[in-house]
C-alpha cells in the first residue's frame, strides 16, 4: 500500500526493513514529519510495503551533507559553526516540540543548502534500533534510551567536530552545556540559539562551487552503529587537521586501567602550554569552584571515553606526567577506533577539597563506573561495575581547569 506521490519532486528510495507494526509506525512517524512543513527537516513523500518489506520515498535536497562538505573544504570557522549550529537546533526544536526525537544528528545527516540546513535521516528512530554515530551519540543513547537532550548532545559534538583548529577553544567552550553527561543538565533544542549566538557573529556556510544537487542520505548503505563499523568520519577529521593516527599496541590493558580508575598515577606533572579560551567565554564568566571542577571532569572524561572522543579526553588534562601521557595514549587508540566503550557511564558521589590554593587544588572524588565493555582487535572484555575513589590533583590553565596528577585511594 502506499500514498500518491508527486512525481514532479524527485526521490529517492530507502528501504527501512521488515517487522511487525513498522510500516504503521513509520506511516505515523511520516504523517507528523510532514504536518510540520519545514525545510529544515525532511519528510517522506511516500511510503510503501512490498511484501514485509517497508520502504520510503525521500526528496532530494538541493545540497550537500555536512561529511561531504568538510571534505570538500576543511573545517569550519566559529562564524559558521554558529550559523550551522543554530539552524540545526532550530530544526531539533521543531522536532522536539511535535513529540519527536531525531536519534542521530551527525555530518552525513545533516544537509547543508544555499539558504539553510536540512536534517535528514528522520526516520531512523522508528526502527527501535537506533544508537547513532560513534563519537557523536549521548551516554543515554548507547543503552537505546534516546531523549530530546540526546539530539542536543550530538549537536553539541557535531560543532566540536566541525570547527576549525584556530577556533577550537572557543566553540568547544560554548558547547559545554550540551555536552553535559547528564541528560538533565543539558539546555533544549530552542535554547541552544541564544548561547550559540554569543559564541561568534554568525557567518553562512558556503556551499562549493562545484556543488550538484545531491540525494540526501537516503541510506540505502548500512547506516549508523547497530553494529560497529567503520570509522571514516573520524578519519576524515583528523587528516583535515593534518594529524597522523596510528594504533597503539598494548591498548587494550592500557586503555581498562585509565577506564574504571581515572588515571591511576602519582607522577609529578610540569606544566604545559594549553590552548587558551576567549575572554568572553563562559568559563571566564563564572569560574568552577575545585569542587564542581573535579566533579565535572570526572564526568567529561568518562563521557569522552564513551563517545570515542580523544580530543575531548586531552582537553581534561595537562602537564608532562604519566596522566598526560595516558590520556594521550589512550586518546589515540579512541581516535583511531582502537579501543570502543559500551555502556559507560559514571555517577559522582562525594567530593572533597583536602587542598586549595589560588590556580592549583587536590580534590578527592568518589564515583561509581557502571558495568560496560572494552573492546579491541576484535575482542571484547567484560568490565563491572566499580566504586572508585580517586585524588585528583588540578591547575587553572589558561580559563579552566584541568587535571594534572591522579591518584586511586
Amino acid at each position: 500500500m502506499s500514498t500518491a506521490v508527486d512525481h514532479r519532486v524527485p526521490t529517492l528510495r530507502r528501504a527501512l526493513g521488515t517487522g511487525a507494526g513498522l510500516a504503521q509506525r513509520v506511516r505515523e512517524r511520516a504523517a507528523r514529519l510532514s504536518a510540520l512543513g519545514r525545510d529544515d527537516v525532511l519528510a517522506p513523500v511516500d511510503v510503501l510495503t512490498d511484501g514485509d518489506t517497508v520502504s520510503a520515498m525521500l526528496p532530494v535536497i538541493d545540497g550537500v551533507d555536512l561529511a561531504h562538505l568538510a571534505a570538500q573544504r576543511g573545517p569550519l570557522s566559529a562564524g559558521e559553526c554558529v550559523w550551522l549550529g543554530r539552524r540545526v537546533a532550530s530544526a531539533l526544536a521543531a522536532l522536539h516540540a511535535a513529540g519527536l526525537v531525531h536519534g542521530d544528528v551527525s555530518p552525513a545527516n545533516v544537509v547543508v543548502r544555499a539558504d539553510g540546513v536540512t536534517l535528514v535521516d528522520t526516520l531512523g528512530a522508528v526502527r527501535g534500533d537506533e544508537r547513532g554515530t560513534p563519537g557523536f551519540r549521548a551516554p543515554e543513547a548507547v543503552a537505546g534510551d534516546l531523549v530530546e537532550a540526546s539530539d542536543v548532545f550530538a549537536l553539541g559534538r557535531l560543532l566540536r567536530w566541525a570547527v576549525c583548529e584556530e577556533d577550537e577553544a572557543r566553540v568547544r567552550a560554548w558547547t559545554v552545556p550540551c555536552v553535559a553527561s547528564h541528560p538533565d543538565q543539558r539546555p533544549r533544542a530552542g535554547e541552544v540559539d541564544a548561547v550559540l549566538s554569543r559564541c561568534a557573529p554568525e557567518r553562512r556556510v558556503p556551499l562549493p562551487r562545484t556543488d550538484v544537487a545531491t540525494a540526501v542520505r537516503a541510506r540505502a548503505v548500512a547506516r549508523t552503529e547497530r553494529i560497529a563499523q567503520g570509522r571514516w568520519w573520524r578519519a576524515l577529521r583528523w587528516t583535515l587537521r593534518g594529524i597522523a593516527v596510528t594504533g597503539a599496541s598494548g591498548v587494550l590493558a592500557g586503555a581498562v586501567i585509565l577506564m574504571p580508575r581515572l588515571l591511576d598515577s602519582d607522577a609529578a606533572a610540569g606544566p604545559a602550554a594549553d590552548a587558551t579560551v576567549s575572554s568572553d567565554s563562559p568559563a571566564t564568566a563564572a569560574r568552577l569552584s575545585a569542587a564542581d571542577a573535579a566533579r565535572a571532569l570526572t564526568e567529561a572524561r568518562i563521557a569522552a571515553l564513551e563517545a570515542e572522543d580523544g580530543t575531548a579526553l586531552l582537553a581534561t588534562v595537562t602537564g608532562q606526567g604519566a596522566v598526560a601521557s595516558d590520556a594521550a595514549t589512550t586518546a589515540t587508540a579512541l581516535d583511531g577506533g582502537d579501543v570502543v566503550y559500551e555502556g559507560l557511564a559514571v555517577e559522582v558521589g562525594d567530593v572533597a577539597v583536602t587542598e586549595e590554593g589560588d590556580d592549583s587544588a587536590t580534590v578527592e572524588v568518589t564515583y561509581e563506573i557502571t558495568a560496560h565493555e572494552v573492546s579491541t582487535a576484535g575482542k571484547s572484555v567484560s568490565v563491572p561495575a566499580e566504586t572508585q575513589q580517586v585524588r585528583l590533583s588540578l591547575v587553572w590553565v589558561g580559563d579552566q581547569w584541568r587535571v594534572t596528577r591522579a591518584q586511586t585511594r
